[in-house]
């Protein structure tokens, strides 16, 4: 390389450089060059002097090694558990423990507290002379609705997409039923996380397995007066069952009616007495139009959306031998989601009037059938089955 102009060679030969950079190195080796002037030789024996090693790990301290061009070699190290605790000195572990528990954690133990506190809006407390105002974190998630039916004493699925709030930090255990903070039979199931919006907070989180327990215990007494006249010829007549008889049940109903006709006759010096009884009963299955059927092993239906339907008998999740009914009204090209557990490779049907009208093969844990029509009076069933 011939240098005639020192700035204007140099600048152009370096021009892949940023020039704030390629100023200054032009300046510095046009001035070198001209106090002590350099052939190759002693460039590239300068290139050689210095160098820098690989960076080493040892346990949690990192090593690299630096020759300088007198030769002389330097070793830095840095240990990483004490560049990371230095870090963790800034954290207020007020929004985590006392003091005094913060500080006999170790490092991995300080860690997986931050972690389990999931504290990233630690309560914000303001204090006056007068009042303090404590703002608590929120986790939001869609739950199912259940309550006690009046007629069977169970407790059954009454809403669905129901958003509900809890503290931060909650840890949702699945198929547990949380009650109302302010009706206690009523309690709510979570189906999946959710955008915040405007939600029933829910302070008691002890579930339970099962909310049917909560609900009151229904007995029915029934009595029955029979009335007998002494005359020479009697007969009585007993009347038939009235609606306030009959047992009421979730899915089938029974009416029982009893005929009882008794004639004395009496004549000196014999008495006979002639008794006929007749019992007719009579069952008739409730009436619906929706119906959710499971029969496929492990698998459960843990929710039907949009809520266009009213149970009337049974609850989600649906499980391997279990079916829900209830009614619906008219619906227009409505998209329905089935959300399932444990029903890959089976089959899902949608059957309209005994007819099916859509059939998947289940390969996620939603599935969404095509947009159907139906009125009031059709029977909808939807169907899981063994593929």
């Amino acid at each position: 390389m011939n240098i005639c102009n020192c700035h204007t060679d140099l600048d152009a030969y370096l021009c892949n450089i940023p020039r704030a950079w390629r100023e200054g190195i032009v300046k510095a080796l046009c001035l070198t060059l001209a106090t002590e002037p350099l052939d190759c030789e002693g460039v590239r024996d300068c290139e050689t002097l210095t160098s820098l090693s690989p960076l080493t790990l040892n346990g949690d301290e990192i090593s690299l090694t630096y020759t300088n061009e007198k030769g002389t070699v330097k070793t830095s190290s840095v240990e990483l558990s004490n560049s990371i605790a230095d870090s963790l000195n800034d954290v207020d572990p007020q929004c985590l423990m006392d003091e005094e528990d913060w500080e006999a954690l170790n490092l991995s133990e300080k860690f997986q507290a931050i972690i389990d506190a999931h504290c990233e809006c630690c309560p914000d407390t303001t204090t006056t002379s007068t009042s303090t105002t404590t703002t608590v974190c929120y986790d939001y998630y869609s739950a199912t609705r259940h309550g006690c039916d009046g007629f069977t004493g169970a407790c059954i699925q009454t809403g669905s997409g129901i958003l509900v709030a809890v503290p931060c930090g909650f840890i949702n255990v699945p198929g547990t039923y949380y009650p109302d903070s302010e009706d206690p039979e009523t309690f709510y199931r979570i189906v999946s996380s959710a955008l915040p919006g405007d939600a029933i907070v829910l302070d008691t989180l002890s579930g339970q397995a099962s909310c049917d327990a909560t609900c009151p215990t229904t007995t029915t007494t029934s009595t029955s007066t029979t009335t007998t006249s002494t005359s020479t010829t009697t007969t009585t007549t007993c009347c038939p069952i009235t609606d306030a008889d009959i047992e009421l049940s979730t899915t089938t109903s029974s009416t029982t009616t009893t005929s009882s006709t008794t004639t004395t006759t009496t004549e000196a010096p014999t008495t006979t007495t002639t008794t006929s009884s007749t019992t007719t009963t009579t069952t008739e299955e409730e009436p619906f139009t929706f119906q959710v059927q499971n029969s496929v092993a492990t698998s459960s239906i843990t929710d039907v959306t949009p809520g266009f339907f009213l149970i009337t008998g049974g609850a989600f999740p649906v499980n391997d031998g279990e079916n829900l009914i209830g009614t619906h009204g008219d619906e227009a090209s409505l998209g329905i989601t089935v959300s399932l557990l444990n029903a890959v490779g089976a089959t899902l049907r949608l059957i309209v009037n005994g007819s099916p009208v859509d059939t998947i093969v289940v390969s996620g844990g939603t599935e969404n059938f095509a947009p159907v029509t139906f009125v009031s009076t059709d029977i909808v069933r939807i169907v899981l089955t063994p593929s």
